[in-house]
């Protein structure tokens, strides 16, 4: 069995040959694929997810808006074909990889099961943050739902704020700290 210290040099090692193939201008991630392949089972899903997060962080970047990008471009870009390929890998059934399925679902036009992904997504979230601190920072709201989505669809953005609590700025010198009230 593997230990978490053992985890996070995979985990660090996938992030520095990402990095590297970025870097290098290159579309080839089979070094990134056989590091992925040599991970002990146990720890596989949440490599998949880490290798999910840096290739949608490196296809989004720089766009605020989807609407920004020539959808042809982002649909064809060798990024999004590896992204939609390890996504179609993951295990449905964990609704923290909805949130990947609704992102390829926008864009490629399909908005019928968004909503229905964010939903189970955000139903899974809300769950673990009310066993944990109940801590939330404005940066973790912005990364996990609004840097991904963006835009998202006219009338997306409204069964999305109602299905996630309200957020308070605390006014503390800490500042980008915020409360779920649930």
């Amino acid at each position: 069995m593997a230990t978490d210290s053992t985890l996070q040099k995979i985990a660090d090692n996938l992030l520095a040959q990402f990095d590297k193939t970025l870097l290098d201008n290159s579309t080839d991630f089979s070094s990134c694929d056989q590091i992925l392949n040599a991970a002990p089972s146990e720890h596989k899903g949440g490599l998949e997810s880490l290798y999910c997060d840096l290739l949608l962080d490196a296809l989004i970047s720089g766009y605020y808006r989807y609407s920004e990008m020539d959808t042809k471009q982002l649909v064809d870009d060798p990024l999004y074909t590896k992204f939609k390929k390890m996504v179609y890998g993951l295990d449905r059934s964990d609704p923290y990889n909805l949130l990947y399925y609704a992102i390829i679902d926008l864009v490629s036009g399909k908005k019928e099961n968004v909503l229905q992904y964010l939903s189970a997504y955000l139903d899974e979230k809300i769950k673990s943050l009310k066993t944990e601190s109940g801590i939330f920072t404005a940066e973790d709201f912005t990364y996990i739902l609004v840097v991904p989505l963006k835009e998202g669809f006219p009338g997306m953005w409204s069964p999305v704020s109602k299905r996630t609590p309200r957020i308070y700025l605390l006014q503390y010198a800490d500042v980008g700290k915020c409360t779920l009230i649930f």
